[in-house]
């Protein structure tokens, strides 16, 4: 849910507030034909708020910042169910190196379903990398992403935030005042290097950022406020003063409740930190991402973050997966028309209810696709599809269609003369209360997702919902040679018993 955000650069702005957060709420104004003024007063706001921090030389004077968080992530679009959000248990140190010009996350976080997620970001001036901790490989971030995944991290604290709106101070404009979060707040806005729209709320008592925003194009809920919080600031060495807690909210749901444990300055970080552990390796020889792979006649897969597996039956194409977003579904969309040109998309197969695995389902709907999935994701996707995205009008914004669902309790098959895919329905899962898999028996090839994740070409420690697919598998009495994840690249099913020796223990970020 990162990403996809607002890209204008703007005189003015409308404040935007959460329904939950905001309570009597003010009329905003904002100052008309007087963007001077409006650039003066905002700029006032941010040095009063810089100064309420402990004042710009008491931040110059910091040369590195490492925060230890542990935090909650309570997420409704991850549920075992619709409705009851998952609540996973995480932690982070955030390390910024500013005279070195270097930054580095490095996360956990516990998944519904008993595995983990840990991974490591960092960036460094000569560029950026990822590193997935579980398996240790690692990846380059794309030169030309560097500049604004560094703005993301920066702009999530309070002081980089505001030294931020400093750097850009002729796109600052004053937005109004309004009540939020129980305190009175003057409003401003600025445009940061990557075209983001941030808004900030600055109390008109403490002058301490009160809370920012940024309103998103989100895959799933469409137009919506991307929030954080900031609160029990509290007196630091070296004369700052810092907040030890962020909310995270997206649109009226809290997403993550983090505490800082610890803030520790100018300790010179090891270049270490900013690099990937002795021992990784950047993967080769994996298919590349976002091409389409032929896996068997008529059967191809489209690596990815999300992957994708399509069969081409002999009058239409059956694609599992529907994908995370739409920029990934329209690549999906072009792989299928390039390789069967006259075949119509007449199903799509979503596994489950989770908003990651159905965000892209809105290309499909406009396709004219019938989506296949289980009785709990048919409310999730129906809502989905009503969603309004004005700040990025997707294919189905522009021309809309009914959404057409048909559900799977227990099996269905797909089939034709020479193709068959069977779908089962196996909830409960340890991850989501009902979840389809599809078994192609002609290829002995099982496609599921988030059960086995074989990420770079390495399968992934397993969880309880891993191991229950490998019982599965054996019940359902099904041959499998190979196995396409949703997350990562085909395997084998020496790879699910690779991922069961390996199950998640590590919880930490070090």
């Amino acid at each position: 849910m990162l990403a996809k955000r607002l890209r204008v650069f703007a005189t003015t702005a409308v404040v935007w507030l959460t329904p939950r957060a905001a309570t009597a709420q003010s009329p905003v104004t904002t100052p008309a034909n007087d963007l001077v003024g409006s650039a003066t007063r905002a700029r006032s706001i941010v040095d009063a708020a810089i100064t309420a921090l402990g004042g710009l030389s008491a931040i110059q004077q910091v040369s590195d910042l490492t925060r230890y968080v542990v935090r909650v992530r309570t997420d409704f679009g991850q549920g075992l169910q619709p409705g009851v959000p998952a609540r996973n248990a995480g932690a982070m140190r955030s390390t910024r190196d500013f005279s070195g010009q270097r930054l580095a996350d490095a996360r956990y976080l516990d998944i519904t379903g008993g595995q983990v997620a840990r991974f490591l970001t960092a960036i460094t001036p000569s560029g950026g990398i990822t590193v997935n901790l579980q398996i240790g490989t690692f990846r380059n971030i794309p030169q030309a992403a560097v500049a604004a995944n560094r703005a993301v991290l920066l702009r999530r604290d309070p002081e980089s935030a505001l030294t931020a709106a400093l750097a850009r101070a002729q796109t600052l404009r004053f937005v109004g005042d309004a009540r939020v979060d129980n305190a009175n707040c003057d409003v401003v806005s600025f445009a940061d290097v990557d075209g983001e729209l941030v808004t900030l709320f600055v109390d008109q008592v403490s002058h301490r950022l009160a809370r920012s925003e940024q309103l998103l194009d989100d895959p799933v809920l469409g137009d919506v406020i991307s929030a954080t919080l900031y609160l029990a600031y509290d007196a630091i060495a070296g004369g700052l003063v810092l907040p030890r807690r962020y909310i995270e909210l997206l649109g009226a749901d809290t997403l993550q409740d983090s505490n800082i444990t610890q803030i520790v300055f100018n300790s010179h970080p090891a270049d270490s930190i900013f690099a990937a552990p002795l021992g990784a390796i950047m993967p080769q020889g994996t298919p590349t991402p976002g091409v389409a792979t032929r896996l068997a006649d008529d059967v191809y897969v489209v690596p990815g973050v999300y992957s994708s597996l399509f069969v081409v039956f002999g009058d239409f194409v059956l694609v599992l997966e529907g994908g995370e977003n739409t920029r990934a579904t329209e690549n999906v969309i072009r792989q299928v028309r390039t390789i069967a040109p006259n075949k119509p998309i007449r199903y799509v197969v979503a596994t489950h209810h989770h908003y990651d695995h159905i965000g892209g389902l809105r290309s499909y709907i406009a396709e004219d696709a019938t989506i296949v999935t289980t009785p709990d994701a048919k409310p999730v996707i129906e809502r989905m599809a009503m969603t309004p995205h004005r700040l990025k009008p997707d294919g189905l914004s522009r021309n809309p269609r009914p959404t057409v669902i048909q559900t799977v309790s227990e099996t269905r098959t797909f089939e034709d003369g020479k193709h068959r895919v069977v779908l089962y329905q196996i909830g409960p899962t340890p991850h989501a209360r009902q979840m389809l898999i599809a078994y192609l028996p002609n290829e002995k090839i099982l496609f599921e997702g988030d059960m086995l994740d074989i990420p770079d070409g390495r399968p992934a420690p397993g969880g309880d919902d891993t191991a229950q697919l490998s019982r599965l598998i054996d019940s359902l009495r099904l041959d499998v040679n190979r196995i396409v994840p949703v997350h990562g690249v085909p395997g084998t099913i020496d790879d699910l018993r690779a991922a069961l020796q390996h199950r998640a223990t590590v919880h930490s970020y070090d």
